[in-house]
């Protein structure tokens, strides 16, 4: 009997304890909040800075009324959106997303609760946690936002530009994405310290410019607005040869392309039928330039006077440039238009003077290259056979023979002459 009270009892104790646990399970299960199943169609997102991210948050339970909604980002003070009693609550939203987020209340009514957060920068890179809750229940899901910078695409017309010493070359750099706001250039040259050009925050910055460049680099900010960041380098030099590279940055990319200048002087073949003239004071001399190489564009030619200050005369662009001109050439000189276009250069000097003895110099060049020649005038006045007077580089004989005309006439033709016919006052008191 005894044994028989003892299995009674424990057996009593073991049914106590099992009716305590099942009223305990029964309670947890009666106040404990249901778990929803929260996902994101995708954890590890990737976007470009300055773009915009959908960051994917759901629930697998859809059509949930009086749901609430908060982003949180870890390690951010305060919240990043909230929504809750039908609208957004933004008074704890932390001030670097102001203005970026936004869900959508007609998408919350089917379980989305995805955030769409705009203009996406370098410190939005993180962990988000996307919390969901109702009266029926709560879950959430965690998001990596990883960010990237967009390579722009910078391309140029021409990698492999040749220009001729002296001349002006554009070194092609543009964006095929254009209208980028707050965009920042920098060219550089292989090999040299310091920048070619640098144009950051609105203007050019050429605090650190190499000297080679000083007062020979441009760029165009109206261009720039459209993502051109050409750069025209002036008077190329033989030290301007080699590799440059163009870079383009702002606040979401960068993006870079080189471009190789090449320089050359190619001569061209400038030639005179008279390099030694000599011309009588008082008459015309046309000093001979020519190319063999005829019919050139853009034709420019410049005739020059050793020991003469500015030119003698200029033609370019089409026009005759003689603002510069020498005042003892002026109105005296003339090169022919029609002529250039065969490549004849040639100059009409009129009413050679003493002083115009000398060396000059006719230079001829185009965009595809240049060339000169040299042609030394001298001057010399005009002498006449024993008994002839010199007037005005003329020779005058008075005859004492008297006659007909024709007889006279036919004497001065065997003289190798002729009869003299009078043209101005001097001529008139000579004769």
């Amino acid at each position: 009997m005894e044994n028989l009270g003892k299995i009674i009892f424990y057996s009593m104790v073991i049914l106590t304890i099992v009716f305590w646990v099942l009223i305990i399970l029964f309670l947890c299960l009666a106040f404990s909040t249901p778990s929803y199943g929260v996902l994101s169609s995708n954890t590890m997102p990737i976007c470009e800075l300055g773009k915009a991210q959908l960051l994917s948050c759901y629930l697998t339970t859809q059509s949930i009324s009086q749901v609430s909604v908060s982003w949180e980002k870890k390690g951010v003070e305060g919240l990043i959106y909230q929504y809750r009693s039908g609208a957004a609550n933004l008074g704890d939203q932390n001030s670097e997303f102001q203005g970026r987020t936004e869900l959508f209340p007609d998408a919350l009514v089917t379980g989305n609760a995805s955030l769409l957060l705009r203009n996406v920068t370098s410190t939005d890179e993180g962990e988000y946690t996307c919390s969901i809750s109702s009266y029926m229940g709560e879950g959430k899901v965690n998001i990596y936002l990883k960010t990237a910078a967009v390579s722009y695409d910078v391309l140029s017309t021409n990698k492999t530009a040749i220009r001729f010493l002296g001349e002006d070359q554009l070194l092609s750099c543009y964006l095929t994405p254009q209208n980028i706001e707050q965009v920042s250039v920098s060219w550089t040259k292989k090999g040299i310290e310091g920048f070619v050009y640098q144009y950051s925050n609105g203007s050019a910055n050429l605090t650190y410019q190499n000297s080679q460049f000083t007062g020979r680099a441009e760029m165009f900010p109206d261009a720039l607005v459209a993502g051109n960041a050409s750069l025209l380098l002036r008077n190329v030099r033989p030290t301007d040869d080699g590799e440059y590279t163009c870079n383009i940055s702002s606040s979401i990319g960068q993006g870079e392309v080189n471009v190789y200048l090449k320089t050359a002087e190619i001569l061209y073949d400038v030639m005179s039928t008279n390099k030694t003239p000599i011309t009588i004071l008082g008459e015309d001399q046309l000093l001979s330039c020519y190319m063999t190489t005829p019919s050139l564009n853009q034709v420019s030619v410049t005739w020059v006077k050793k020991g003469v200050e500015v030119f003698y005369y200029q033609y370019s662009n089409g026009a005759v440039n003689i603002s510069d001109q020498n005042s003892e050439f002026r109105g005296r000189t003339e090169v022919f238009p029609d002529g250039l276009i065969r490549g004849n250069a040639s100059l009409l000097l009129r009413s050679v003077t003493r002083t115009d003895a000398g060396e000059y110099t006719c230079s001829i060049s185009s965009s595809t290259g240049k060339g000169k020649v040299n042609i030394y005038l001298r001057t010399a006045v005009k002498t006449c056979p024993d008994g002839w007077t010199t007037a005005q580089s003329s020779c005058y004989l008075f005859s004492m023979t008297y006659g007909s005309w024709d007889k006279g006439r036919n004497d001065c033709m065997e003289r190798g002459a002729d009869l003299v016919t009078i043209g101005n006052s001097e001529e008139q008191v000579k004769n």
